[in-house]
């Protein structure tokens, strides 16, 4: 098991339904247990794998300081995929260079960040079309967004849906 991946099992073993994250937003105070925030980044690594992650892999992942952001990161751990992190505020230029340079085959992002995203893997050169795809846990914000890359021989196919109910 990957040594982040172990931290976050480690904790909830110890500490389950101890509070791991809080966060305090326009919507209030909300939390997540060390419990609840494995069983998310369980579900998301398998939505990855399903999706067709393969260890090695490099997800992007662009998304606001959030309760989203921890399980979203694991979920990308846990598949074996090689994290590759942007800053919120990216252009769309560094979005492009990270996503072509890093090779990504998926991208994870926050609703705000969505269309950024989808735009600079356009730039890249993917083929984009837009639906419904299997999304991020149903216990996660609904408003976060999640762009997937699926690869096919040379091309690759960009698929980005915004979450109503998360599944991952």
């Amino acid at each position: 098991m990957n040594p982040l991946a172990r931290i976050l099992t480690d904790a909830a073993a110890i500490h389950g339904d101890r509070v791991a994250l809080v966060e305090h937003g326009p919507a209030g105070r909300r939390e997540a247990s060390y419990a609840e925030v494995l069983e998310q980044a369980l579900r998301g690594a398998a939505e990855l794998r399903a999706g067709g992650i393969q260890p090695g892999d490099r997800v992007l992942l662009c998304a606001a300081n959030s309760l989203e952001f921890p399980p979203a990161f694991f979920a990308a751990i846990m598949a074996g995929a090689t994290l590759v992190p942007a800053p919120i505020l990216s252009s769309r230029r560094e979005l492009t260079f990270r996503i072509r340079h890093a090779g990504c085959r998926a991208a994870l992002c926050d609703a705000e960040r969505a269309e950024a995203v989808a735009a600079a893997a356009d730039s890249a050169g993917w083929e984009l079309s837009r639906h419904d795809v299997a999304t991020l846990p149903a216990t996660l914000d609904k408003n976060f967004a999640r762009v997937s890359a699926l690869s096919s021989l040379d091309r690759r196919v960009v698929s980005c849906s915004k979450r109503t109910a998360c599944d991952v």
